[in-house]
């Protein structure tokens, strides 16, 4: 979203406190890109998430979850599109996120996700050919 780090993470929690979204970035292992930046939790964002990688990208959304009291997440391929390490950082986030009691439902071809889970649902799609 359009505006600062801290716009985007009150997108879900509109009355988190600083010291609360420094937390939930410390979570997803965003606390020294944020440190770095030079207004910190002020600094802009452009649209799309421009001035972060992918994988920021993706920690920051997943940093919005912390910050909520949902019992459930459903996730789309939460890993798709990163490299090596921004996909390690995010499933490690998505562990942690895990183990904070929220229940992830996630679509992923990942092995790594896929490990994670207790309970897996494999859906296939089936053609027919019609004449």
């Amino acid at each position: 979203v359009h505006g600062s780090w801290a716009d985007n993470l009150r997108l879900t929690a509109p009355n988190a406190t600083y010291a609360d979204m420094e937390r939930a970035l410390q979570r997803v292992g965003l606390a020294e890109v944020l440190a770095r930046q030079p207004q910190g939790l002020d600094t802009p964002l452009g649209e799309g998430g421009r001035g972060l990688s992918g994988g920021q990208g993706h920690r920051l959304a997943l940093a919005r979850l912390f910050l909520t009291e949902v019992k459930l997440a459903l996730l789309d391929e939460p890993t798709a599109g990163l490299d090596y390490y921004s996909r390690q950082e995010v499933i490690a986030a998505l562990r942690t996120l895990a183990d904070t009691g929220i229940t992830l439902v996630m679509a992923t071809h990942q092995p790594e996700l896929i490990a994670m889970a207790d309970r897996q649902l494999n859906l296939s799609v089936r053609s027919s050919a019609h004449a």
